[in-house]
């Protein structure tokens, strides 16, 4: 389950160091990053070298980009010259459903 939102300038600054929030933040983005940088997908396509762990995970992480790239692509066909937020909507939604994915798929 994802933490709740911390502001950028919590998480970087010294004073909120000791915010509970930041530190719950902190330890899920750990996490993450402990779950994700073994994966063989996320390595070779970030081009941090070859090789690495396969299975569901692995497949899952495949599958959100997969997802994530769809609608950025989206997004940059429907881009309008004017501000209504079409490109943020979209992106919000992608990320939303990735979210929701990875949550599903972790319980």
């Amino acid at each position: 389950m994802a933490p709740e939102a911390v502001p950028a300038e919590d998480v970087f600054s010294p004073e909120g160091q000791n915010d509970p929030r930041v530190q719950r933040w902190m330890t899920k983005w750990s996490e993450l990053q402990a779950w994700v940088f073994p994966l063989r997908f996320f390595c070779e396509n970030l081009k941090l070298g070859e090789g690495g762990a396969e299975g569901r995970d692995n497949e899952i992480v495949r599958e959100v980009n997969d997802g994530i790239e769809a609608a950025l692509d989206q997004a940059r066909e429907a881009r309008r010259p004017s501000e209504d937020g079409s490109v943020t909507v979209v992106c919000s939604r992608a990320i939303r459903i990735s979210s929701r994915a990875l949550r599903d798929a972790h319980g």
